[in-house]
């Protein structure tokens, strides 16, 4: 299946990013699972550029995936008494707890390090959140149309960003990249 993207343009300087890089798979790896990382966009000084920033400001949809999760959990737990014991069976019945671990952690990592969001491509700190506005009509041929000011300026020369609707959809690997969340709650690419 293939994405529609947008397209970020400096009005001012020739810094441009595809909306697309939102959507990779990240993942952090802590205590042994597989933690999505909730990302945004953000500018990074020192990449200079637009890039994938953590953004722990989602509390609410982590909140509700942990009660639907749970009120899951327990459903099958009562059906896994009437059910075989095969491996295939335990593995169904273990999936909504693995989830429910795994945005248990999220908020764990989040509360910990909420104020020290790194930019996922140099895992620097020093990054500015975008808080523009990127609404575009969806069209017919399934493309973003339109363009627009977003409101967000370049913070390296002062230009405001515009976006735009891209023609191009991608493809994107499902292959995750991970991270790691240290005993420290520091990260680092693996």
């Amino acid at each position: 299946m293939s994405m529609a993207s947008k397209v970020l343009s400096c009005d001012k300087c020739e810094d441009s990013t595809n909306t697309f890089i939102l959507h990779q798979n990240l993942r952090y790896s802590f205590k042994n699972t597989d933690v999505q990382i909730s990302k945004g966009l953000g500018y990074c000084h020192d990449c200079e550029s637009l890039r994938v920033i953590e953004d722990f400001d989602n509390f609410a949809h982590h909140i509700k995936q942990i009660h639907e999760c749970s009120r899951l959990a327990i459903k099958k737990a009562r059906r896994f008494l009437w059910v075989n014991f095969s491996p295939k069976m335990m593995k169904w019945n273990a999936s909504p707890a693995q989830e429910l671990t795994s945005h248990a952690y999220f908020l764990a990592i989040a509360l910990k390090r909420k104020g020290d969001e790194r930019c996922l491509s140099c895992l620097s700190s020093n990054i500015t959140k975008f808080n523009g506005d990127m609404n575009l009509h969806y069209g017919m041929a399934g493309c973003y149309e339109g363009r627009k000011r977003t409101g967000f300026y370049h913070p390296g020369c002062g230009g405001e960003y515009i976006v735009s609707g891209s023609e191009i959809r991608f493809i994107l690997s499902r292959e995750p990249s991970y991270f790691n969340i240290d005993d420290d709650w520091q990260i680092t690419e693996v």
